[in-house]
């Protein structure tokens, strides 16, 4: 399993759930007078700063972001965003974000790990991982000498 770098893909699917809750939060908006969190712009400009988005461009492609595809850069921030979800400024528009939702969503943070959770799903049968949450806690158990 860990030849298989699925993180990644949990980090993507992670963004893309959030770019949803955006787009609710911009309906919702339309609807009640709330300060929308700007999460995707705030997002974005912390993996353009983090400078770590460069390592995916193509030899043909040009450096300066604005000047790609909008599916490439919904890429290259959905990827990037691994490197920045610790930011201050990322974590306080998220915060927000789930804050603005609350009123219609209830808990918008499980709805994002139910998300990445049915992700990770499909390796949990492909792998035949069934059960194995109890035999690493088991093990992490055994390790510390806590039951």
């Amino acid at each position: 399993m860990g030849g298989a770098n699925i993180g990644p893909e949990f980090t993507v699917e992670e963004a893309d759930a959030l770019r949803a809750l955006c787009d609710y939060e911009e309906a919702f908006a339309r609807s009640v007078s709330i300060d929308p969190s700007g999460f995707f712009e705030i997002l974005t400009a912390a993996v353009l700063d983090s400078g770590r988005w460069m390592k995916w461009l193509q030899p043909d492609e040009p450096e300066d972001f604005d000047l790609l595809e909008p599916g490439r850069r919904n890429w290259l921030v959905s990827s990037g965003a691994r490197y920045v979800w610790m930011e201050p400024s990322v974590v306080e528009a998220r915060a927000r974000l789930y804050a603005n939702l609350e009123p219609v969503m209830g808990d918008s943070h499980r709805w994002v790990v139910d998300r990445v959770a049915a992700s990770i799903e499909k390796y949990v049968r492909s792998f035949n991982l069934f059960g194995a949450d109890r035999l690493l806690a088991s093990e992490r158990n055994d390790a510390t000498g806590v039951r």
